[in-house]
């Protein structure tokens, strides 16, 4: 075989196994990826997604990554988003979850920040939101 031949076969080849290394990443990072729950990142001064879009019966799982034990307190901070009822304390390194069991628009902030600087949305089923959330 000849080095012309060889490197076309290479490249032929080799062209599949590279792209099964994509993971296949979208430009909306606020999905669950279908593996668990979907996870919300705790960090120091915000959540991580802010917005988050899961489907009716998803339980969502809080993780917290600071050496800061924070909150994650139910908030309604526009007339279209569901009144209900959470207060979770996560400790440094520990996570707390929720079932969100109906649609709707599900807002939170932590207690120790305030809603001006951290908070989030869990936006359930076909639930949207416009505008800005207190802490954007």
């Amino acid at each position: 075989m000849d080095r012309r031949t060889f490197l076309r076969s290479a490249v032929v080849l080799s062209t599949p196994l590279i792209a099964g290394c994509n993971d296949g990443g979208g430009e909306n990072d606020d999905e669950s990826d279908g593996g668990g729950n979907p996870t919300v990142t705790v960090g120091e001064e915000s959540f991580d997604p802010r917005r988050l879009d899961v489907d009716e019966g998803t339980e969502v799982e809080w993780v917290n990554e600071t050496d800061t034990d924070h909150t994650i307190v139910s908030g309604r901070f526009r007339d279209e988003s569901e009144e209900w009822d959470l207060e979770l304390e996560v400790e440094s390194g520990g996570s707390g979850v929720h079932s969100f069991d109906s649609a709707g628009i599900y807002e939170y902030h932590c207690d120790v920040h305030g809603a001006q600087s951290m908070c989030g949305v869990v936006l359930v089923g076909d639930a949207t939101l416009e505008g800005d959330l207190p802490c954007e």
